[in-house]
């Protein structure tokens, strides 16, 4: 017997998903100046790819589990296509809107109703159309374009303000979470989380929160060639130590009773170690050049404040006492903030935030 057409439209787009994702992450690696700092994006673009795959390859066999595979892969490409867009969003747009399809699909063929999930995505792909028309107008016809009609919540999200940096991370978060909750398999026994078993883990977890606050600072720290170690900020620290705390609390809870507390605490810890661990400095000097971005902590502070930035230098100068380096010095801007910076070479001399 053929299976129903709704399970097989679900894996055709999940499987074409995968590929665009694993396709984003092939163009990434191949446009990338750097492949060890994309490495962390690569590796989560591809983990995203097989999740598609693999809710493709279940949905026949465990409809309701396999749909939220689906959905969980399709949260976390729509952060990640959106973060990683900018570069390679000629597949990573297209890969979002499939994986969006296809969660319906898996949703339609999961569902002992199909009618009332194609009702809903009909609502929902009508609100998409009025959100997008009048800002794109005839732009749909091409189909990156049309890509973004299906995929209108992620758009919402990306208003004019730093409320947007931190709303993507909130998606992957749950995208990830969704996806770790599918993963735990529940066992027949598990133990009572008694008071004093509580408390243990909330110790645990705590010193895992500190050691995170630890590393970081030394890794900031080694890296004599990025503004990292003059950009140590309380705000930061705590984002770090919340990020191990429950990243530790998620793997004990997930060990000893698998569902949603520990994969949404696991999933969120997760996410914001990786915030903190893979934001780009706001200055990284180079013997030939550097690069500058928009400082974690500003980002962070910056929510609902304006998001003009600007940055500019000037290099090529040889000052007395640098040793014969190549001297380059700038400016960032962002809002009422302002930072000044210093190369000399390879190694930041001097960064300070004006204001």
């Amino acid at each position: 017997m053929a299976p129903p057409l709704a399970l097989r439209l679900a894996r055709l787009l999940l499987v074409a998903a995968g590929a665009l994702a694993f396709g984003t992450a092939t163009y990434i690696a191949a446009q990338t100046q750097s492949v060890a700092l994309a490495t962390p994006w690569l590796a989560l673009l591809a983990a995203n790819g097989a999740a598609f795959v693999a809710a493709a390859v279940v949905l026949g066999r465990d409809p309701t589990r396999g749909a939220q595979l689906a959905v969980g892969a399709a949260l976390t490409m729509a952060a990640l296509g959106t973060l990683t867009g900018m570069g390679a969003g000629v597949l990573g747009f297209p890969a979002m809107a499939l994986g969006a399809l296809g969660a319906w699909a898996a949703l339609a063929a999961a569902a002992e109703r199909p009618r009332s999930v194609l009702y809903a995505f009909l609502v929902y792909l009508a609100i998409g159309l009025a959100i997008s028309m009048p800002t794109l107008g005839v732009a749909l016809l091409y189909p990156i374009a049309l890509s973004l009609v299906v995929i209108w919540p992620i758009r919402l999200l990306l208003v004019p303000s730093s409320a947007s940096f931190l709303a993507i991370y909130v998606a992957l978060a749950l995208g990830i979470g969704v996806l770790l909750l599918v993963l735990a398999r529940r066992r027949a026994f598990v133990p009572d989380l008694t008071v004093g078993l509580w408390l243990t883990l909330g110790v645990l977890s705590l010193l895992v929160g500190v050691a995170a606050v630890a590393f970081f600072n030394v890794y900031a720290i080694v890296r004599a060639n990025t503004s990292a170690r003059f950009e140590i900020d309380g705000l930061v620290l705590f984002v770090v130590f919340v990020g191990g705390l429950l990243t530790a609390l998620g793997v004990l809870v997930l060990r000893l009773r698998p569902g949603a507390l520990g994969a949404f605490s696991l999933g969120f810890g997760a996410v914001a170690l990786f915030l903190a661990f893979t934001h780009p400095p706001a200055v990284t000097c180079y013997s030939n050049g550097g690069s500058t971005a928009v400082p974690l902590a500003w980002e962070l502070r910056g929510i609902g404040s304006a998001t003009t930035w600007t940055s500019g230098g000037a290099g090529g100068t040889v000052a007395p006492g640098s040793g014969g380096q190549t001297v380059q010095t700038g400016e960032l801007r962002r809002g009422d903030r302002v930072a000044t910076y210093r190369c000399e070479g390879d190694l930041l001399v001097d960064y300070r935030e004006v204001r």
